[in-house]
């Protein structure tokens, strides 16, 4: 694995993205600078990487769906910045990459929705969420840093990127699986931790309707 592929590719999307959109940025001191990690986000766009990663100070493994790495060039360069492929449905080989590189004391960004999510279909928005990810880290015994994005569902709409809209991102402290509790309880501790994390940053930022998440077909105009 390449820590130089990693870190060329976070500075130079971290840069580009800079130069369009204005990025609040809260709590990265609460991620673990060492060991195994999993840090785990709601997922609302496809540049929700280029912004959560960058800005930690270690390197971060990503999943991506696997089709992009069927794409000329642009498979070389995701597995380049330590990149693996995930399947849409359930993937044993991604859990096992995963685990691997858990293993070897990397940070793992994992999405626990599997798949973009806004509104009542979320996390944040009350609905609930897939297992697998708490699972993993209770078994493992990883800690999990819960994260929140919003405001990079803008990026959709192609006149958005010279408004230079704001994104805002909240890391929370890590928690840390506990052998008094099932992975189910963990899980629970989760969801509240990231609602928490949502609520308390709706009123930090005096954030309106338009500034919460929403899905790429409405951001696009293609949904009323």
């Amino acid at each position: 694995m390449s820590e130089c592929g990693y870190r060329f590719s976070a500075f130079l999307t971290n840069t580009l993205l800079k130069t369009f959109t204005r990025v609040k940025l809260e709590g990265v001191g609460h991620v673990p600078p060492q060991g195994a990690v999993i840090l785990a986000g709601n997922h609302i766009s496809h540049f929700d990487p280029y912004y959560v990663g960058p800005p930690i100070g270690r390197p971060v493994d990503f999943m991506a769906m696997e089709e992009f790495f069927h794409v000329p060039i642009v498979g070389a360069w995701l597995r380049w910045a330590n990149v693996f492929p995930v399947k849409r449905s359930t993937d044993g080989l991604a859990a096992r990459e995963a685990i691997r590189r858990l293993k070897q004391n990397r940070l793992v960004a994992i999405f626990p929705e599997r798949g973009l999510r806004a509104g009542t279909t979320s996390l944040l928005g009350g609905a609930e969420m897939p297992k697998g990810t708490m699972a993993l880290a209770h078994r493992l015994n990883v800690p999990v840093v819960p994260c929140v994005i919003l405001g990079s569902d803008r990026l959709y709409q192609w006149r958005d990127w010279f408004k230079r809209n704001t994104v805002w991102i909240r890391y929370g402290e890590a928690l840390a699986p506990s052998k008094n509790e099932s992975a189910d309880e963990f899980q629970n501790r989760y969801e509240i931790a990231m609602r928490e994390i949502y609520e308390s940053m709706i009123r930090d930022y005096a954030l309106t309707h338009d500034d919460l998440p929403q899905n790429p077909q409405r951001r696009k105009g293609k949904e009323q």
